[in-house]
């Protein structure tokens, strides 16, 4: 992989400017049958960026697994210029079910994972009157395990639906967002998701309450968590600091977690550090995503222009100098981890040792 150097700014770092990409052609790696993360590292490799991610319906899979790729818009073989983006479409399997009636609807999160849902719509597309529902009516996103629910009739309370361990709900009299019920004339809906259709389903009929409909579908804004490292992974000498992604097939990233610096040199004791901050790295060329790193990858920091010092080698995204009164891997720092909301202690530095710490995401 040519190796493509990003600027790491922050408040107590040097800035130092470092090379894009040339404008040159590559040719695009074969990414079918890759999981995304593995995609990501080929196409990085070779110089070119992941681009959109589109869902195949995992019937269309002939066998093949949820989460792999089935398709790439530039075809493996092509002559492309470094740094585009190449788009893939994924097969991926319902992780989202609506539950309706003719007087309600809820939407059922089945994931673990928290969902977007700012990008998704309701509207009906057959019927003889027009109705739509912009989710963002509920809010920006669905918990895990949660459900949101709305009811085209006035109600006190919500109601209990499978699967749903706590329900928002919201009741509307405006007909033109009673997009789910043919007591409304609706005989079809689409649900849409940033523009993109992924599922179209029946109205309910009337008189539905004993027996409701369910249309489940993907949404891409929750996704499986389980192509995530449930941990952080960061090698370190009195010389540099990295946080490299070791495993074979899964994203790490690096964006949800803070690190605190306790360096007694610093005017502010614990000054918190975001490595995976999109906002700290200017370069626009690098092809890869610092906020998740694909496997092989790391990003690297270097006490006064040090040579790095790894147990392994890696992919090397972004790299910065910074001086060592500020380098906070030179005492013990600590990790607040994402999952758990705990702070986990890494200890200093020791000269001439390589030090490992693990701490979860």
């Amino acid at each position: 992989m040519k190796r493509i150097y990003s600027i790491l700014i922050c408040i107590i770092f040097a800035m130092n400017v470092m090379p894009s990409i040339a404008q040159e052609q590559a040719t695009v790696p074969d990414v079918k049958g890759l999981s995304v993360p593995e995609a990501a590292a080929l196409l990085n490799e070779a110089g070119f960026a992941l681009g959109s991610q589109s869902a195949v319906n995992l019937a269309e899979g002939n066998g093949q697994p949820a989460g792999t790729i089935v398709s790439q818009s530039i075809e493996a073989g092509t002559l492309a210029d470094r740094g585009v983006a190449v788009d893939i479409g994924i097969l991926r399997s319902d992780n989202v079910r609506l539950v309706y009636d003719d007087n309600d609807l809820t939407l059922v999160n089945m994931t673990n994972n928290v969902g977007d849902i700012t990008g998704l719509r309701f509207v009906a597309t057959e019927g003889t009157n027009p109705a739509s529902f912009a989710a963002t009516r509920w809010g920006s996103n669905v918990r895990e395990q949660r459900c949101l629910q709305l009811w085209s009739i006035a109600v006190r309370n919500r109601k209990i639906v499978s699967g749903c361990e706590d329900i928002q709900w919201l009741s509307t009299n405006a007909t033109g967002e009673h997009f789910w019920t043919q007591a409304n004339g609706v005989q079809q809906f689409a649900v849409v998701e940033d523009g993109v259709t992924r599922a179209t389903c029946m109205g309910a009929p009337t008189g539905s309450q004993d027996s409701p409909t369910q249309c489940a579908f993907y949404l891409n804004g929750a996704g499986s968590a389980d192509d995530i490292t449930s941990y952080l992974y960061f090698v370190y000498s009195s010389a540099s600091f990295a946080v490299v992604n070791q495993s074979p097939d899964r994203w790490m990233p690096t964006d949800r977690s803070t690190i605190y610096n306790y360096n007694p040199n610093i005017q502010v004791e614990g000054v918190s550090i975001n490595l995976g901050d999109a906002n700290l790295f200017t370069n626009a060329d690098t092809v890869a995503n610092v906020t998740q790193l694909a496997p092989g990858q790391c990003l690297i920091l270097t006490a006064d222009n040090a040579t790095p010092t790894l147990r392994e080698e890696c992919n090397i995204i972004a790299q910065q100098s910074i001086g060592a009164s500020v380098a906070f891997w030179l005492a013990n720092f600590e990790v607040e981890s994402a999952t758990d909301g705990q702070r986990h202690r890494c200890p200093a530095a020791v000269a001439e040792r390589i030090t490992i710490c693990i701490i979860p995401q």
